[in-house]
């Protein structure tokens, strides 16, 4: 939010972007925001689909999602999150613009005044507002429509103020009691399913656990903190089985990790030896098992221990992310490893960001339940619950969200 050093009226306003129309359209065509470059290299409709893609991952609505555009100029960003399944009214004071926008399904495009608007309370899945709040004088009368529009249990998560110069900048998280919910869910995955004898709930066999991942997120790493830390399966006799044959570091370093900790491993080169290494394997309670990194570009070798993995059908299988992941690769990871069907999320290389809010947000954009983080390059000692950090990185407590399920 850009705070003008002047107010300007709801009349000023509508003038300015009637009276411009005409150049605005010529300049920028039906989107009037500027757009995001994250390289400055991008054209000017790659930025704005750039932006359009930033917010929407803030947004982070799923299909059938009603949305709120504050400040719609020409509908272009309503229009895009129209596409990816959401339900959009936009609101926009000029005349001009609501009659160049062209229709679409999913969009109502309304020329009417945000800060007296007319939408039923408790409606909204959530609102965003693109370069248009600066022009709203009445900033508390801005939050408390917003904060109707989606009802009373919307909680200010944080808050972050820049100034630059004659020029302040306002962030605001904020998040519905049904959002916070469904993040504290996440974050209270059930406990693994141990055998009996190791004071499970009566499974037969071993519980098999699987990491997969980028190259470079730390899975071989994380497993061994896995294998090694006595607070993550206890007791539990703990066997190690990788599908990285390509990597003769990844090996050496998961069998250097087995010998000191006298832990049986087993190296699959082929599906045909899946049955025989499994066997070897049977009186363990827990089965870990390492994934090669491939490039997305080697089809052929992903397609061989991806089907391995299947073959194996891990009871949770875990996508190590390094918590450093940018925002906008995130949809891509997942598609590479949507054919594992990952279960459950690991967040590696906590203690390489800025600011714990960059776990957070990875774990609202990632739909997986989340167990564990790795902080560190020290094994076994670098790994730890994560709901106690994630909520804290918001602002929360354990007894916040349990307040807003009750």
């Amino acid at each position: 939010m850009i705070v003008p050093r002047e107010i300007q009226t709801r009349e000023a306003v509508a003038d300015h972007y009637d009276d411009l129309d005409e150049i605005y359209r010529g300049l920028w065509g039906l989107d009037v925001h500027h757009g995001y470059w994250r390289t400055g290299r991008e054209t000017p409709d790659e930025a704005v689909a750039a932006l359009s893609e930033l917010v929407g991952g803030e947004l982070a609505f799923k299909t059938g999602a009603r949305l709120v555009d504050i400040g719609c100029g020409y509908g272009g960003t309503a229009r895009r999150f129209a596409d990816r399944g959401a339900d959009v009214i936009g609101f926009s004071l000029s005349q001009e613009q609501i009659a160049h926008a062209p229709p679409a399904s999913g969009v109502e495009l309304r020329c009417a005044d945000w800060l007296a608007n007319t939408l039923p309370a408790d409606s909204f899945d959530g609102a965003y507002a693109i370069e248009s709040s600066e022009h709203m004088a009445d900033k508390g009368r801005f939050f408390d429509e917003a904060r109707r529009a989606l009802g009373e249990d919307v909680l200010i998560i944080r808050s972050n103020v820049e100034r630059s110069g004659t020029r302040t900048r306002v962030e605001v998280v904020a998040a519905g009691g049904e959002s916070l919910d469904l993040l504290r869910r996440r974050l209270e995955p059930p406990p693994p399913s141990l055998p009996k004898a190791t004071g499970g709930r009566g499974r037969s066999g071993p519980f098999v656990l699987a990491v997969v991942g980028p190259t470079g997120a730390g899975k071989t790493t994380s497993l061994a903190k896995l294998a090694l830390n006595p607070t993550i399966f206890g007791g539990a006799r703990t066997g190690l089985l990788t599908l990285d044959t390509y990597r003769v570091a990844a090996l050496e370093q998961l069998q250097q990790y087995a010998e000191i900790a006298a832990l049986p491993l087993e190296v699959v080169y082929d599906a045909r030896e899946i049955p025989s290494a499994l066997k070897r394997l049977e009186r363990c309670d827990v089965i870990l098992i390492d994934t090669p990194g491939r490039s997305p570009r080697a089809n052929d070798a992903n397609t061989q221990w991806q089907t391995m993995l299947r073959a194996i059908a891990p009871d949770e299988t875990h996508l190590v992310l390094p918590a450093t992941t940018r925002p906008d690769m995130l949809s891509g990871i997942l598609q590479q490893f949507a054919s594992c069907h990952p279960t459950h999320l690991l967040l590696s290389k906590s203690d390489e960001v800025p600011q714990d809010e960059m776990l957070a947000d990875v774990t609202a954009r990632v739909e997986f339940p989340l167990r564990w983080l790795c902080d560190g390059q020290a094994v076994p000692a670098d790994i730890s619950p994560a709901r106690t950090r994630i909520l804290a990185a918001l602002g929360l407590t354990i007894n916040d969200l349990g307040s807003l399920a009750a």
